[in-house]
């Protein structure tokens, strides 16, 4: 895995299935309460914009990470878990958001208001449930390496 290269238990430590599905399934459902009540109006959607970029091309890093780990195993695909919603949902969304607001102007307190509920939403959504559950001993280990699985067998071979 990818989030886990270099680790002791890279199919469970420090990312797990349960991190993963808490990270994606806990932020859609609070993205999209937060868009539904509209409580955050335009700081929301600043908010939304950071991260489409932040996702965009934290995920272009783990590309390269993945092919500087998996590329003497034969790995030459640009690809990393992630990266196809980074590509087709965040950075067009992102996009977007930067025309609207292009067009609109939001001012530079609603900006940095933005920016904090980036970091909060962040630190509830991603950070809290990875630090919380981050443990060698979870059963939770991811089964298959899904993309990876090809490279498996070539990595603890050559450990």
């Amino acid at each position: 895995m990818i989030y886990n290269l270099g680790s002791t238990y890279p199919d469970l430590y420090p990312m797990s299935e349960l991190t993963d599905m808490l990270t994606n399934f806990l932020g859609g459902l609070v993205w999209f309460i937060a868009t539904e009540t509209n409580h955050y109006g335009v700081r929301l959607g600043i908010a939304t914009l950071l991260f489409g970029y932040f996702e965009f091309i934290i995920h272009n890093f783990l590309c390269l990470q993945s092919l500087n780990a998996y590329g003497k195993y034969g790995q030459i695909t640009y690809y990393a878990p992630g990266m196809i919603t980074a590509l087709l949902c965040w950075l067009p969304l992102a996009i977007g958001l930067t025309v609207y607001f292009n067009r609109h102007r939001p001012g530079i307190k609603a900006w940095f208001q933005g920016v904090g509920v980036l970091i909060l939403l962040s630190l509830a959504i991603v950070q809290l449930p990875e630090a919380m559950l981050k443990t060698p001993n979870n059963p939770y280990r991811f089964g298959n390496y899904g993309y990876y699985q090809k490279y498996k067998t070539q990595v603890e071979a050559h450990h």
